[in-house]
């Protein structure tokens, strides 16, 4: 059996004839290309690969011509702005610029060079920043001491009224003996004016209070006390004027340093402010240019449980650059009474300070002033008396001791 055997049987398998069968032999024609020296090969440009579309072909759409033009616009002008760049790009026929040659350092160059960028700051420099660090911070924390008074200041106060300060106010600028050719001063800061009585003056006179309102020199209104001392009482002054006299201290927190200022007084004066009880703006600003502070308290309940109200209000004027020094003084106490004398030492360890003095309970000192006189010259050697006394000299040590220190250091 052959071939056309095998192609008769397959067709007539499914019924079919071989008689349309015809086989094409296939016929392939190979042309040989010349061989061409490889110095002679022809360069042809690489054909550009085709990328597919990942959309089908039926669901692209065809791009227009605006489109195609739209799009190589953007890619021109993102060409154009890369080129704007200045960038000198030789040509061919440009030579390349000869880059300058470096100068080799030498071995030694480069090592102290090494050593610099790498060594720590001096220790002088390290010394001079906090030299300069340490004066700044100095400078900044270290307050400038105001301008003071060249008088010796003494504030009197008391945490409640009907303490005695006046009284002892008027005693002690009658007995305290200045430097020669000093005067003592004795001011009136209350507003209900009871200084005068205790120098004998009835009448009523012109104080501080119209010297403000017409603004007068307080020597204008002073006039002579018990002793050698000057007074400067508060004045007789109507609600109206009381009220502006008020205002104008609480607005100006330097008026009684201004007021003092302009007394010119020297630097061998004395001046005892007679302050009221309370917050009067006139006792915050005593307590700025005072030196001295006396706190006159009397040996009962009432000025024990007043005492820690005080002495938060006194609290700011201690903790300054420059405080005054707190004294305290006991009036009024009775020997006789073990209640009085607990009560003394009572106030005594409450305070933390010694007292400048005792006064005990003197009948004459209170007859003295419905008398209008001065108990010092009626009854000089009565026990409160003798008391203040002491307590004038005393304070007269203190305030000498002070004005030679400061003229040593001066």
């Amino acid at each position: 059996m052959n071939r056309a055997d095998d192609i008769a049987i397959l067709f007539s398998s499914f019924g079919a004839s071989a008689d349309s069968y015809k086989e094409i032999e296939p016929h392939y024609d190979y042309q040989e290309q010349p061989l061409v020296p490889l110095g002679r090969l022809p360069i042809k440009p690489a054909s550009p690969v085709l990328v597919p579309d990942p959309i089908p072909a039926q669901t692209a759409p065809i791009p227009t011509v605006e489109t195609t033009l739209e799009a190589s616009a953007k890619i021109q002008a993102a060409i154009d702005a890369v080129l704007d760049v200045d960038v000198n790009i030789p040509t061919a026929s440009e030579p390349l610029p000869a880059e300058p040659i470096a100068e080799k350092p030498s071995p030694e160059r480069v090592f102290a060079q090494s050593i610099q960028a790498s060594a720590p700051a001096s220790l002088r420099s390290l010394l001079e920043k906090a030299a300069q660090a340490r004066l700044s911070t100095q400078s900044q924390e270290v307050p400038v001491a105001p301008v003071r008074i060249k008088a010796r200041i003494v504030a009197v106060v008391s945490a409640k009224g009907g303490a005695g300060r006046s009284t002892l106010t008027s005693m002690l600028a009658s007995t305290l003996h200045p430097r020669e050719g000093g005067q003592v001063f004795a001011v009136d800061l209350d507003p209900q004016n009871a200084l005068q009585f205790h120098f004998g003056i009835q009448q009523a006179v012109p104080g501080i209070a119209q010297a403000c309102l017409e603004d007068r020199n307080w020597r204008d209104v002073c006039l002579p006390g018990l002793g050698n001392c000057q007074f400067v009482p508060y004045g007789k002054t109507a609600v109206t004027d009381l009220q502006r006299m008020q205002q104008t201290v609480a607005n100006d927190g330097r008026w009684l340093f201004q007021q003092l200022q302009r007394m010119e007084l020297s630097d061998k004066d004395v001046v005892i402010l007679d302050l009221p009880a309370g917050t009067d703006e006139s006792l915050q600003q005593a307590l700025d240019i005072a030196d001295h502070l006396v706190l006159v308290m009397l040996p009962d309940a009432a000025s024990y449980r007043a005492l820690d109200q005080m002495m938060r209000r006194l609290e700011p004027c201690l903790g300054k650059l420059h405080p005054p020094t707190l004294h305290c003084i006991i009036n009024q106490l009775d020997p006789t009474h073990g209640f009085s004398m607990d009560m003394g030492e009572v106030l005594k360890q409450g305070l933390g300070i010694r007292p400048l003095g005792v006064v005990h309970l003197d009948r004459s000192i209170r007859e003295a002033l419905a008398y209008e006189c001065n108990p010092m010259d009626q009854v000089p050697l009565s026990q409160g008396c003798q008391d203040i006394q002491e307590i004038a000299k005393a304070l007269s040590g203190l305030l000498s001791h002070a004005q030679v220190h400061e003229s040593s250091l001066s």
